[in-house]
Order: C-alpha cells, then structure tokens, then sequence
C-alpha cells in the first residue's frame, strides 16, 4: 500500500485561466475598429448604414462592456457614440467628399440622426445594462448579508 505525503482530506484548487481584462485603449480600439470596418462595407455594399453596421456595434460593445476592468468601464460608455459618429463621417466622405461644409453638415446630422441613431442607443442601453449588471455583482457582501 502506497503511503501519500499529503495528509487526508487535503482540498486542492484548480489553476484555471486567469481572466484577462480589457484596457480602456483595448475597449477604444476593438470598440472602434470593428464597428467602423462592418460601417464602411455596409456604406460600400447599400449606400446607407444598415443592420451590417448596427450588429457589430451592438455586439463589440456589449463584449467591451463585459470584458472591461474597472477602471475601463467609463470607456465602454464613450466608444460606441465616438465609433458611430467616425463611422458615419467616413460613410458621409466616402459617398459625398467633403464639397460643401452646409451639405457636408447636413448629409452627416441625417445620417446620424435618421440610420445611425437607433443602432447607437440600443448599443449604449445594452452596455448600461450590463455596466450595472457587472456593478451589482461585484458588490461588497455585509455582515447583515450573511446567515
């Protein structure tokens, strides 16, 4: 019978992964990118910002918010209006050029209002959402609390 050095009962833990966080320039660049390649392909394929934008949107930025550390949060709540709004002045230059700064403004606050809009608050509703999700899960147990 083989003797174990270890005494009975001994609870061993697993090394599991250890999660590794977004930065806020990893939230601001995935945040971006993404989101600003499906809009430019989206201008491309229909000529206006549709659902192949939208998704991506609402996905990174879901994936930003969850993924975030702590002191990157704020960045999940700020890079979705700021990658709509660079994707939107890309689309606008792409199809109109600059000409105009009146038809340039005009062209860039209706798209932003008319296509872009919905897609960007159903994306910043969604991070929110989780940002508190997130926030009431890692809160401080009390006293009180316990049985």
């Amino acid at each position: 019978m083989p003797v174990s050095a270890e005494p009975e009962g001994t609870v061993y833990r697993s090394r599991s992964r250890s999660r590794v966080a977004l930065t806020t320039p990893g939230v601001a660049i995935l945040g971006t990118a993404l989101p600003l390649v499906a809009g430019v392909v989206s201008a491309l394929v229909s000529g206006r910002i549709t659902w192949v934008f939208g998704v991506p949107l609402v996905l990174v930025a879901a994936y930003c918010a969850w993924e975030a550390r702590p002191d990157a949060r704020p960045a999940s709540l700020v890079v979705p209006p700021l990658a709509t709004l660079l994707t939107v002045v890309v689309a606008v230059l792409i199809f109109d050029g600059f000409g105009a700064i009146r038809v340039f403004a005009v062209n860039l606050f209706s798209v932003l209002a008319g296509q872009a809009a919905p897609m960007l608050v159903l994306a910043e509703v969604i991070v929110v959402l989780i940002l508190v999700l997130r926030r009431w899960r890692e809160r401080p147990v009390t006293g009180s609390a316990r049985p």
